[in-house]
């Protein structure tokens, strides 16, 4: 969310910090360090379509980034011991991708038929959380290796929890804070966290919990996503409906 990245934008721009790790795919990492040492912002965005790494449409990647992106430009020359990173392994973001386009298709098929194929859900899901969770340990050894004495800030997404706890298993000193509070997770979300529960503790996913949260899903897209002018708008929306207890007056 653009949201966030406003919030975390302003908080880098007062803490102290050795190393900055960012959520993006480390071919754009000699990129952001030119954009670190000054390099004009246009210049990088040209430079970032050039290479074609971002799967997801440019201009939706760069209304969610940009507050870092400008925060960063300039950033190494005002901090000369600065190390700059990029973390995110090409397999979290194609694996991503992946679970973006078939979710899009079973929604689609909801849609029409009506109804919710749990078995092919869990498939999907399941596929994504074993993947995603091999593309963790990959970035967690990535940053663990290039740390070095100092305080770092990484920054994270949905995955923070768990990159934090692979990090500690890694040796690292690593703590975990929500920059974007209150946040409700999605019904999307929850589904890849319960999920996700369900799969260590050993125990089958709940056939009428998947398909309640895959309807709500549903109706976010629906209900919020189609008709707002961009996600943040319609995140908000959705949580002054469902959180009723955020309304004032």
């Amino acid at each position: 969310m653009r949201l966030a990245s406003e919030r975390v934008a302003n908080l880098l721009r007062l803490a102290s910090f050795d190393h900055l790790f960012l959520n993006l795919p480390r071919r754009l990492e000699g990129l952001v360090r030119a954009l670190g040492e000054g390099a004009p912002y246009e210049w990088f965005m040209r430079r970032v379509s050039d290479l074609m790494v971002i799967r997801e449409p440019l201009t939706s990647w760069e209304y969610r980034v940009q507050p870092i992106l400008k925060i960063v430009r300039g950033i190494m020359n005002e901090r000369h011991r600065l190390r700059l990173w990029c973390y995110k392994s090409q397999k979290m973001e194609e694996s991503s991708i992946r679970m973006a386009e078939r979710v899009a298709r079973l929604i689609l098929r909801l849609n029409v038929s009506g109804k919710i194929e749990v078995d092919e859900w869990g498939e999907m899901l399941t596929r994504f959380l074993e993947e995603s969770g091999e593309s963790l340990e990959d970035e967690a050894r990535y940053i663990a290796e290039r740390f070095e004495d100092g305080v770092g800030v990484c920054l994270s997404d949905f995955y923070g929890r768990e990159l934090r706890e692979l990090l500690i298993r890694e040796g690292l000193d690593a703590r975990f804070t929500y920059v974007f509070k209150p946040y409700h997770f999605t019904p999307l979300e929850v589904l890849l966290r319960e999920f996700r529960r369900w799969r260590l503790r050993g125990l089958p996913p709940l056939k009428e919990r998947v398909e309640e949260l895959v309807r709500c899903h549903s109706e976010f897209i629906r209900d919020y996503v189609l008709t707002s002018g961009s996600y943040d708008e319609a995140y908000l929306r959705w949580l002054c409906d469902r959180a009723a207890w955020l309304r004032v007056g």
